[in-house]
């Protein structure tokens, strides 16, 4: 599928109106659907549906990972599943200047003027304690990447655009 038609597509579309044969194949877990290799959907399922049964699978947003590894890494901090492969952002994804280094991203995202922007860190607390990522936040971006150490010239493993 082409990126700009993915990233027009609308907060609670049903997947079901994008994808012509769901293949459960296709699902990570319950909440990622994958689309094609590097691009995965967040889904979600809230409220009820047509007859009063629960809701079908809907788009929360869209997320861009090198393989599905990284993606579980961002998402179920699978840590040991990711190779470390380098993540390719589809060309109309990001502005076609932006430098896709945290530093750059960072300062883009902040000329955005979001009502949030927010770095942060994240561990698996409950289990063994290990740094999964760090990432940047916004309302519309969670951008992720996998050095402990701060780095302004370290590029993203996986990008997640919130519909």
């Amino acid at each position: 599928m082409k990126i700009d038609f993915l990233i027009s597509l609308k907060k609670n579309t049903p997947l079901s109106e994008i994808v012509k044969h769901i293949d459960a194949e296709a699902y990570l877990g319950n909440s990622l659907y994958k689309i094609e290799a590097g691009i995965y959907f967040y889904l979600t399922k809230f409220g009820v549906g047509a007859g009063g049964g629960p809701k079908e699978e809907s788009l929360s947003g869209l997320y861009m990972a090198p393989d599905d590894g990284a993606i579980l890494r961002a998402t179920a901090y699978k840590i040991e599943e990711d190779s470390g492969s380098k993540l390719t952002v589809p060309i109309g994804f990001f502005p076609q200047n932006l430098n896709l280094e945290y530093g750059c991203i960072l300062e883009w995202l902040k000329n955005m003027r979001p009502r949030v922007c927010q770095e942060s860190a994240t561990y698996r607390i409950a289990s063994d304690g290990l740094f999964v990522h760090r990432k940047i936040e916004t309302e519309k971006y969670t951008i992720y990447f996998r050095e402990k150490k701060h780095n302004n010239r370290e590029r993203p493993y996986a990008i997640l655009y919130k519909y």
